[in-house]
C-alpha cells in the first residue's frame, strides 16, 4: 500500500501499520465502529482487508473538523462528502451516524463490536466518556481502540488522550506510532 494515495488525515506509517494490524485480527463479517473519520484516511489504509474479509463497517462523526485546527476545517457538509468520496474510491461501504459520539452508542446493541477505535474530541472528559459510553458495546474478546496516546519519549500523541485511557483502560497497550489498544477479556 502506497501511503502517498491516502486521503489528507493524520495518521502516519506508524499508525497506519497499527491500525492494519487491528482490523486484520477481526473474524470474517467482524464489525467495527471507528469514531472521528475525518476524510476518512484511517478506513481507507485498511480497504484491502475491510473488503476481503467482508468486514461490517459503521462510522461515527459530526464533521465538525478536528479541534487541532479549527480555523482550517472545511465546511462539514463538505467535509462528509469528502468523506464518503473516498469511502467510494477505496470500495468501502460504511453505515454512518452523524452527530455526537456518546449520543450515537444507542444505535447499536450491547456487546455487538469487535473493534471500537476511538478517534474523536481528544479533550481528557471526553475521551473518558466515550471509552464509558462504547466500551459495553464491545463483545468479550474484542478490542477498543483509538489514536493519539501521548509516547513516552514525547513524540507523538496527546497527553490528554495518555490520561483518559490510563485512568480508564489501566494495561491498555501502546502498539506502532501513537495508537493504544486494550481487549475486553472479560465483563
Amino acid at each position: 500500500m502506497n501511503i502517498e494515495n491516502l486521503p489528507d488525515g493524520f495518521f502516519n506509517e506508524g499508525d497506519i501499520k497499527a491500525y492494519r494490524k487491528l482490523v486484520s485480527d477481526l473474524d470474517v463479517e467482524g464489525r467495527m465502529v471507528e469514531i472521528g473519520v475525518y476524510k476518512g484516511r484511517s478506513l481507507c489504509s485498511c480497504a484491502d482487508i475491510i473488503i476481503a474479509n467482508d468486514l461490517k463497517v459503521h462510522a461515527v462523526d459530526n464533521f465538525v473538523g478536528p479541534e487541532a485546527f479549527p480555523g482550517d476545517c472545511p465546511d462539514p457538509k463538505e467535509l462528509c462528502a469528502e468523506f464518503f468520496k473516498n469511502m467510494n474510491e477505496f470500495g468501502i461501504t460504511v453505515m454512518l451516524s452523524r452527530g455526537n459520539s456518546v449520543e450515537k452508542t444507542e444505535d447499536f446493541t450491547h456487546k455487538s463490536l469487535d473493534l471500537i477505535f476511538i478517534d474523536a474530541s481528544h479533550k481528557k472528559d471526553d475521551v473518558i466518556a466515550d471509552i464509558r459510553a462504547w466500551l459495553p458495546k464491545l463483545k468479550i474478546g474484542g478490542v477498543i481502540a483509538g489514536h493519539d496516546y501521548k509516547r513516552s519519549d514525547g513524540t507523538q500523541g496527546w497527553v490528554s488522550v495518555k490520561e483518559a485511557v490510563d485512568q480508564e483502560l489501566p494495561g491498555s497497550t501502546l502498539m506502532t506510532g501513537s495508537v493504544w489498544m486494550y481487549r475486553k477479556d472479560h465483563e
